[in-house]
């Protein structure tokens, strides 16, 4: 004759308990959150972007301390997300041909854009 033992696992299928339904309902919440912050919130720093239907070549970010940031090429329709440190809230930025040394301020959520367009460069703070 065999004995059977009681089963370790809850007697009702799918069932497992609160704490690993609370486990798995924090998880989709902070993953909705990750998504939702990576898809809707602004990057911090400055933002060049090429509408004018030409390659831009040569455009440089230069910053209060003196380093500066080149980017050797921006093709049309692409935009450059250029970094900042924190605490470095003006920048000059030259794009030969459009802007030499041109300041540009960012807005206090710490986001300034530059769309260089079909003969006119427009400035969002």
């Amino acid at each position: 004759m065999s004995a059977h033992l009681p089963s370790p696992t809850s007697a009702v299928p799918g069932r497992f308990g609160p704490v690993p339904a609370a486990l798995t309902v924090l998880l989709a919440a902070l993953t909705l959150g990750a998504w939702g912050q990576l898809l809707f919130q602004e990057p911090e720093g400055l933002r060049i972007a090429n509408r004018s239907g030409a390659v831009l070549s040569g455009l440089r970010v230069c910053l209060p301390d003196g380093r500066c940031l080149n980017r050797r090429v921006l093709w049309p329709h692409e935009s450059w997300q250029v970094p900042l440190p924190d605490g470095v809230r003006h920048a000059e930025v030259s794009v030969p041909g459009h802007l030499n040394r041109a300041p540009v301020a960012l807005r206090s959520s710490g986001v300034a854009r530059l769309i260089v367009g079909a003969g006119q460069v427009d400035v969002t703070p």
